[in-house]
């Protein structure tokens, strides 16, 4: 059986605050949306290494089929709808993947980039790249309604906050399996076509 706090079992969503003054910087910069579903999201996610094994039984069909033996399980090598933690393991392989893309378009190189705090990405030209989920720079939430051209990084050193590593051309807000992704039309195709090459997913809108 399944056990462990809400922590260790329920992904992490952008708070509305982060949504909504990201929403504000990327409609001041005259950015486009695109929306992504990723498929079956959960059952990409590889179950952690060092965690106790988790055992299912297979489908009583698979059963009568006779496909299977009768009181045979089976030991999970990923996650699983129904699993309490698939959401958590979803979302930890989700951010690794993000961590890891580094893309080209237009002869410069994109790459994602964390902001500290929140679980927005920034979407970073020519930027130094470390392997993994990277803090870049926290920043306060704008008023809502305010909108506003002020770069994070002026905003960051108000804070006496580091900046980001790079020019950000876009941002993007993942929300469980949906994906949220804002900047010029070339930034976000870019953006989408290497997603697409990761995982199966369908463009909700634009």
């Amino acid at each position: 059986q399944e056990v462990g706090t809400a922590e260790e079992t329920e992904a992490k969503v952008p708070a509305w605050q982060d949504v909504l003054s990201t929403l504000s910087r990327a409609s001041a910069e005259g950015w486009g949306l695109t929306v992504l579903d990723v498929k079956c999201a959960f059952l990409y996610a590889p179950l952690p290494a060092g965690q106790p094994p988790v055992a299912v039984r297979p489908p009583a069909l698979l059963n009568r089929l006779g496909l299977v033996a009768a009181g045979q399980v089976w030991l999970l090598k990923k996650a699983l709808y129904g699993l309490r933690a698939a959401p958590k393991h979803w979302t930890d392989h989700r951010d690794e993947v993000f961590g890891r893309l580094v893309l080209n378009t237009g002869g410069q190189k994109l790459s994602l980039h964390a902001v500290a705090g929140t679980e927005v990405w920034h979407i970073l030209v020519d930027a130094p790249r470390q392997a993994g989920k990277n803090p870049t720079a926290s920043y306060r939430p704008l008023p809502l309604g305010q909108l506003t051209r002020k770069t994070e990084t002026d905003r960051s050193q108000e804070d006496g906050l580091p900046g980001p590593p790079g020019k950000i051309v876009g941002y993007l807000i993942p929300y469980v399996d949906d994906i949220s992704i804002l900047g010029a039309d070339e930034v976000r195709a870019c953006v989408a076509e290497a997603l697409g090459k990761a995982w199966s997913v369908k463009v909700e809108g634009e």
